[in-house]
């Protein structure tokens, strides 16, 4: 099994490929993010879609790991080259992610 640092960045390396299928996310994952908060793999799976449309490269600046919580900060590269800083925190059981915490400027999301 993957530690909860490895599949946070195995999470963050799909996002490019809109790989939802592969994600480990739990059934019941929770994301909280300026946007507001869903609950469950589906919901948050449609939610994200056009999110992350376009991106193509996720740069990982730091991520420290302590138990079952990871936190990261990374940049999202648009297609466009339009480049987006944000942070999220993790927590992780048994390999999934249960949940998301997302912390970034939501007006220039899709800029």
């Amino acid at each position: 099994m993957k530690t909860p640092e490895q599949t946070v960045r195995y999470y963050l390396s799909l996002i490019p490929a809109q790989d939802f299928e592969n994600m480990p996310l739990h059934e019941m994952v929770r994301h909280e993010s300026p946007y507001g908060e869903v609950l469950g793999r589906r919901v948050f799976t449609e939610a994200c879609r056009s999110l992350v449309a376009g991106t193509r490269e996720i740069v990982i600046k730091s991520c420290i790991a302590q138990g079952d919580t990871v936190a990261v900060e990374y940049e999202a590269i648009k297609d466009t080259g339009s480049r987006f800083e944000l942070s999220e925190w993790f927590r992780i059981v048994d390999g999934k992610i249960v949940e998301i915490k997302a912390f970034f400027d939501g007006s220039r999301f899709n800029a």
